[in-house]
């Protein structure tokens, strides 16, 4: 009798215990990757900016587009890539897209910038009152 009831109380605690919450978890950003294109956007106190150089890392870059005809990507790492774009930038525009792998980890990526010249005269400005947000 007291084997009958061990048993039994195994066998309701096992039923129980995989009576869990049956809903699947809500896939992590490695799981069901989305490729596409970043955007990385120029915040600059300046009106005449026309050139910058960066640097983009945090995960993987396929390709490195840019709407400007002057765009050198330099070669290497394909998590890191220093990127110069030359054109008549505007703040709050797109100066570069990023092709990866998985749209979803946006936040891993960065955009840092190294140089800002100015259009006309060619002269460097302070790079750390120019920032670069990666967007999805």
């Amino acid at each position: 009798m007291r084997l009958f009831l061990w048993t039994s109380l195994m066998a309701a605690s096992v039923l129980l215990l995989s009576c869990g919450d049956s809903t699947p978890s809500e896939p992590g950003p490695e799981e069901d990757p989305i490729p596409g294109w970043l955007r990385i956007r120029l915040i600059s106190p300046n009106s005449d900016d026309g050139g910058i150089l960066f640097t983009v890392a945090g995960g993987q870059v396929d390709s490195i587009r840019s709407g400007f005809p002057d765009l050198y990507v330099s070669p290497g790492s394909t998590t890191s890539r220093q990127v110069l774009v030359a054109g008549n930038l505007a703040t709050g525009g797109v100066v570069a897209e990023l092709l990866v792998p998985n749209v979803k980890v946006v936040a891993n990526y960065t955009a840092t910038v190294q140089q800002v010249a100015a259009r006309a005269t060619f002269q460097q400005r302070q790079a750390s009152t120019v920032t670069l947000v990666v967007e999805r």
